[in-house]
């Protein structure tokens, strides 16, 4: 029995300096030093270049659009897009699609013209035969494509001796040192790398 107690005092007497010697933690220590970086790897090959953008360009597509019938033919196309900045900046074009051609929303075409104008989240497009006969019907448009060509910040309006001009001229100008017909649907996109 004297080994049983002698064994229960030393059991005692271990969990007493087990529990004593926990104490509660104290402050963090100092930071080790930052271990060695590891070999960065090869670099990938060099993707191919995308197209250039034409981010200042919009342009919206009417498949099929129908005209009113009276006098003078009217279609009016909604362009929400046709703001009141875009009106006094922007330049607008309008194309039609029919009789397997493009044609500028202000030229002629085999028996009558075309006229249009914007106005306020609004593209009027006008047909009229040659003779201002009121019994002619309009081209069958299979598409109209209006582009709104918006300022940037290289268009340039003054400098180097020029006259300021409105932003809307200064993007025509550009047009034109370019070589580009703004009545050609397909010079106009090429410029601008529009998709069909």
């Amino acid at each position: 029995m004297k080994t049983n107690v002698k064994k229960l005092s030393y059991l005692l007497l271990s969990l007493f300096i087990i529990l004593a010697s926990c104490a509660r933690d104290g402050d963090p220590g100092p930071a080790g030093k930052d271990g060695t970086d590891g070999v960065n790897g090869t670099n990938g090959a060099d993707g191919s270049d995308g197209s250039d953008g034409n981010a200042n360009v919009q342009t919206f597509l009417f498949n099929a659009p129908e005209w009113e019938v009276n006098q003078v033919h009217v279609m009016n196309l909604n362009i929400p897009a046709i703001t009141e900045t875009v009106l006094n900046e922007s330049v607008i074009l309008g194309y039609a699609f029919f009789s397997s051609n493009w044609y500028s929303t202000d030229s002629y075409y085999s028996s009558g013209y075309l006229r249009s104008y914007a106005s306020f989240e609004l593209f009027t497009i006008k047909a009229q035969n040659n003779d201002n006969s009121s019994d002619d019907t309009p081209p069958a448009i299979s598409i109209a494509k209006i582009i709104i060509i918006e300022p940037t910040n290289t268009t340039e309006t003054t400098g180097n001796g020029r006259v300021a001009v409105s932003p809307q001229q200064a993007i025509l100008n550009e047009l034109a040192v370019a070589g580009v017909d703004i009545n050609d649907y397909e010079q106009v996109a090429a410029y601008y790398n529009l998709q069909d």
